[in-house]
């Protein structure tokens, strides 16, 4: 990819080249203080420093996307990263299964950082919905009755959702979601505790304050002055405030966040929905390749193995929902040599890294199971 070569990156460019100030420090810092405690790909903790600065500038913007933290399994560090945001964020507000009325209310009133953990059941919510489908764009209100009169409510704010379910199609497309991983144990990081971590935060959040307020004339300037032509109309609305905020703060890594942009945005149109079953299928192909003693299996052979497990829900599986369940892994087939034929199937590798960050040596596979499930292949 060439350097600044598209159309967007050189006019904020352009806009920011006077610029000075303590930015690049700033930036550094906050990436230093996520990258502590949370095990994330590279480009990240960019991204998130960034929406932090986000949140004391999003009514300089006309749209402030949302960040979704999700995972197909627990203990894969969203919480952690949200508790992060809690205490570099403006105004941050904890929701988890909020009323529609409070939500409303505490919006409409606080304009704060919402952060919504377990926010699988607030995005179900018809009451809510609306609210959240409204309230990324500058200016959305939505009426409700109040005392038998009609009260416009204002929906606008920056909002965080850590979910393990599917993300609903609205909320998607509005959002720069985040897929987070189970750190291996090989990859170190340090446990967060809030009396070691929170004066850091603190003063970070005091330094993100000032700078913000002293760069929102130049950050408003950029943000006027740029449309990213290499996105489409709404991932372009969800992103430019973060490209706006770099050009000012760290104009010579545009180009590392546009690669993460980009990375993100491809894998957010790849995501799959049924992710709930699929670290039991990996755990279950870990079982199946051990009692097997190969490193490669065909597919139908691999399937007819996973249904002969002594308590298997794989009845019913076929390739096409084997695929399925794996690909938000990154786990695809390939054509073997197996059996003195070549054949679709997979391969003990592929698996590999999967398998150490969301199945460890003690989690229960339907080879050892004692109890009934249910059928997730039906």
């Amino acid at each position: 990819m060439d350097n600044h070569t598209e159309k967007g990156v050189p006019e904020l460019l352009e806009a920011s080249r006077h610029v000075e100030g303590s930015g690049p420090q700033l930036i550094s810092a906050l990436e230093q203080f996520f990258g502590r405690y949370v095990v994330v790909p590279p480009g990240i903790p960019l991204v998130l420093s960034l929406f932090a600065l986000q949140s004391y500038l999003w009514q300089t913007f006309e749209h402030c996307g949302y960040l979704v933290l999700s995972s197909p399994a627990k203990r894969s560090g969203k919480t952690t990263t949200a508790v992060i945001l809690s205490w570099l964020c403006c105004r941050p507000q904890w929701a988890v299964d909020p009323s529609g009325a409070a939500t409303y209310r505490l919006i409409d009133a606080c304009q704060p950082t919402m952060l919504f953990d377990e926010a699988e059941i607030c995005l179900q919510d018809r009451r809510i919905r609306p609210l959240l489908n409204a309230g990324f764009r500058r200016g959305a209100t939505v009426p409700r009755c109040v005392g038998g009169q009609v009260v416009e409510f204002s929906t606008y704010c920056p909002k965080v959702f850590c979910t393990l379910s599917e993300i609903p199609e609205t909320i998607r497309d509005r959002s720069i979601v985040i897929s987070m991983r189970r750190a291996k144990p090989s990859e170190i990081h340090v446990e967060l505790r809030e009396r070691d971590a929170s004066n850091t935060a603190a003063q970070l959040a005091k330094e993100i304050a000032s700078w913000a307020t002293a760069a929102r004339n130049q950050i408003a300037d950029c943000y006027a002055a740029t449309t990213l032509g290499f996105l489409a109309d709404r991932e372009a609305n969800i992103w430019a405030p973060l490209f706006s905020i770099a050009a000012v703060a760290i104009p010579e890594r545009l180009d590392d966040l546009k690669v993460t942009a980009l990375r993100l945005i491809h894998e957010k149109a790849r995501q799959d929905s049924e992710l709930s079953p699929a670290v039991r299928l990996l755990s279950d192909l870990k079982a199946v390749f051990a009692e097997e003693r190969v490193e490669k299996l065909p597919t139908d052979r691999l399937i007819k193995a996973l249904q002969r497990l002594p308590v298997s829900p794989w009845n019913g599986l076929s390739s096409n929902a084997l695929a399925n369940y794996l690909r938000p892994f990154g786990i695809k087939s390939k054509q073997l040599w197996v059996d003195g034929r070549n054949q679709h199937g997979y391969r003990l590798q592929d698996l590999q890294d999967s398998l150490e960050r969301y199945v460890s040596d003690t989690e229960e596979s339907s080879a050892d199971s004692e109890e009934d499930n249910e059928n997730p292949a039906a």
